[in-house]
């Protein structure tokens, strides 16, 4: 996939995820970490940019040509017209990196890029990065939690018994005709002896 489309299916992303576009620093690692996840999903690379371990992290100088000066964080972007990617891994891969990093906090971004990224962490300031050591998608394994279908079973029964008996519990409080005679009486008084005008506390009828 050429760069600028790359770049044009980011914004799109972000946008359609309601996120603020990406200031220059963070669609650089965007651009990176789609490059890691196609490479894990297909073992091939995404784009024919010559990525380096720049400064602190990786950057590919071509860049420039679409970004400008890398120094500089701003940026304006033109959208290019729409094109259909008919790579369904391409399109996976951009979609997962902005709906995971599109709007994540900088510092988690950077420190994952620098310290989490297959090429980052077998790099030396100024190589150039070796997708060759992104781990296959194949290779991440998921986590089954087996739970055994008879205690399962048990659990479940001992909830729905105990959600019977609380809800016996839930009975609601009754106020006694006693009580409430009082407290209209305990009003009416009041109202007889307090008349309008400022409170004032005698500190000595306190003590």
């Amino acid at each position: 996939m050429d760069t600028p489309s790359l770049i044009n299916r980011i914004f799109e992303r972000c946008e359609s995820e309601r996120m603020l576009p990406p200031l220059k620093t963070r669609l650089v690692k965007l651009l990176y970490l789609a490059e890691i996840e196609y490479f894990r999903r297909t073992g091939k690379r995404l784009t024919g940019l010559e990525w380096r371990f720049h400064h602190f992290g990786p950057y590919a100088a071509a860049l420039a040509d679409q970004l400008g000066n890398p120094d500089v964080d701003t940026l304006t972007w033109s959208m290019i017209p729409r094109q259909n990617i008919d790579d369904h891994d391409a399109q996976v891969a951009i979609s997962q990196v902005v709906h995971e990093w599109g709007d994540a906090d900088l510092n988690a971004l950077l420190d994952f890029v620098y310290f989490e990224t297959e090429p980052m962490q077998n790099a030396k300031r100024g190589d150039t990065l070796d997708f060759a050591s992104v781990k296959p998608l194949s290779a991440w394994r998921p986590v089954k939690l087996v739970i055994d279908s008879k205690k399962l079973a048990q659990l479940r029964k001992d909830l729905t018994a105990r959600a019977t008996q609380y809800e016996q519990l839930r009975v609601a409080s009754e106020v006694s005709e006693n009580l409430l005679e009082s407290l209209k009486e305990w009003d009416a008084d009041r109202a007889l002896k307090l008349g309008r005008g400022d409170c004032k506390i005698d500190p000595k009828s306190l003590a």
